[in-house]
C-alpha cells in the first residue's frame, strides 16, 4: 500500500486557499474536513435544526467554493468563515419564517431557550471581535488551536507563526491572558476567576 504525502501547503490555511485556487482536490476536502463541525455547530448554536444546519454547511461551502478567488485576506480566512455562517444560518431562519409567515403559521419562536441562544450567539459575536482586536499572532495561535476542526501539531503552530516549539506554550498563555482580559471588559468573563 502506498502512502499519499500530504502536500506542506495544507498545513496552513493559506497554503490550503493557494493550493484550492490551483485546483487541488485533496486542499479542498481537507479544507472541508477542517472547518466543517465549526460550521455545522454555529448553524445549530443558531436555532437551526440538525437537518438545516447541513443545509447550511452546504451553502457556507458553495459561497467559499464560489468566493475563492476574491478573498482578500486568506490569513483571516476563520474569521470570515465565521462570520459567513453567521449570515448564512440568519438568511436561513428568515426563509423559513417568511415561509411560514406565507403558510399562515405563527411565527413566535416556541422554543424557550431562545433568549438563552440569543445570549450565547451574543457571546460568541463579542468573542470573535475579541479576538480579532488582537495582534495577528495572536489571532492565527489562538483560530489553530481552537477552531480548526482538527488541532495541528505544535511542529505545524511552528512553521505557520515561524516561532520554536517550545515558544508555542508560552505564546498560548499570554495570548489566552489577553483575550481573557478583552472579554472581562465586555462582561463575557468575571476578570478574577482563574
Amino acid at each position: 500500500m502506498q502512502l499519499l504525502r500530504q502536500d506542506a501547503r495544507h498545513e496552513t490555511d493559506t497554503g490550503m486557499l493557494a493550493a484550492c485556487l490551483e485546483g487541488d482536490q485533496q486542499a479542498w476536502d481537507l479544507l472541508v474536513e477542517r472547518y466543517t463541525r465549526l460550521v455545522y455547530s454555529i448553524a445549530l448554536k443558531s436555532g437551526l435544526g440538525e437537518q438545516d444546519a447541513a443545509d447550511v454547511v452546504q451553502n457556507v461551502f458553495t459561497i467559499v467554493l464560489r468566493r475563492l478567488e476574491s478573498l482578500q485576506q486568506p490569513d483571516r480566512f476563520s474569521a470570515w468563515l465565521i462570520t459567513t455562517t453567521h449570515r448564512e444560518s440568519w438568511r436561513f431562519k428568515k426563509a423559513q419564517r417568511e415561509i411560514g409567515l406565507a403558510d399562515g403559521v405563527d411565527p413566535v419562536d416556541p422554543d424557550p431557550a431562545a433568549e438563552e441562544l440569543a445570549i450565547e450567539w451574543e457571546h460568541a459575536s463579542l468573542t470573535h471581535q475579541a479576538l480579532h482586536a488582537m495582534d495577528e499572532r495572536c489571532q492565527r495561535l489562538l483560530t489553530m488551536l481552537f477552531l480548526y476542526d482538527e488541532r495541528p501539531g505544535y511542529e505545524s503552530i511552528s512553521i505557520e507563526l515561524g516561532v520554536a516549539v517550545g515558544s508555542i506554550g508560552p505564546i498560548r498563555a499570554r495570548c489566552l491572558r489577553r483575550l481573557k482580559k478583552r472579554l472581562a471588559e465586555v462582561g463575557i468573563v468575571d476578570a478574577h476567576r482563574t
